[in-house]
């Protein structure tokens, strides 16, 4: 994980281009610990997630799915990396730099805003691993609605960047990777002339008129 502190705005990447940026128990819990930083930090106004390489995230790290405590390990702390955006003061914003499935499409679907290239592709290929995305379910059927979550669960087919802003998983698409940093650039302006608190506000306005569960707790991700 690589964080990179600017005036008012901290970069979050995920760094594990040899992996295809797979999310592991120790890559979550990275990012958990730097998203409570950042959201207790008074001079952060706006929190960015992205990744190094041409993938956002290949999911989650398959090398520990074998050890039923390891996914345990994995589930809870994706579990906490979604409360954490869900709960920080700051607007959270995704840089989708590339492909992101299973955890990674969950930690896109969690975020206040996402932009991405239209070439980047999405899914939800749990089921073809005979597993459940039971969590990334529970951010993405607030985004997308059912009718597009059972389809893209059921049969955990892929999409591209197009389809995922028309299905409102991602806010916008662009043509390429110079285009996304000049959607960032507009963007951050943007949620910079916001007030701090007025967007703090705002983000619980939204998020508790589409409080979710996770686990059996109120989680207000969608």
């Amino acid at each position: 994980m690589i964080l990179r502190h600017g005036r008012e705005v901290t970069t979050l990447t995920i760094d594990s281009p040899a992996t295809r940026n797979a999310l592991g128990s120790r890559s979550l819990a990275d990012l958990a610990a730097a998203l409570a930083v950042a959201g207790a930090d008074p001079q952060v106004r706006v929190i960015v997630i992205t990744a190094n390489g041409t993938v956002f995230s290949s999911g989650a790290d398959r090398t520990e799915l074998g050890d039923p405590a390891a996914v345990e390990r994995i589930v809870d702390r994706l579990e906490a990396v979604l409360r954490l955006i869900a709960e920080t003061p700051k607007p959270v914003v995704c840089r989708v730099n590339g492909d992101a499935y299973g955890a990674g499409l969950a930690i896109v679907a969690a975020a206040d805003l996402a932009v991405t290239v239209c070439q980047a592709r999405f899914a939800l290929p749990e089921v073809r691993f005979g597993l459940v995305a039971t969590v990334a379910a529970a951010v993405a059927v607030p985004r997308i609605g059912a009718t597009a979550a059972l389809d893209l669960m059921l049969t955990g087919r892929t999409i591209d960047g197009v389809e995922a802003a028309r299905l409102g998983l991602v806010t916008t698409v662009v043509d390429d990777e110079p285009a996304l940093d000049d959607l960032m650039a507009e963007r951050l302006q943007e949620l910079a002339a916001g007030g701090a608190e007025a967007l703090h506000q705002t983000k619980v306005l939204v998020r508790q008129l589409v409080n979710v569960k996770v686990d059996g707790t109120d989680v207000p991700v969608g």
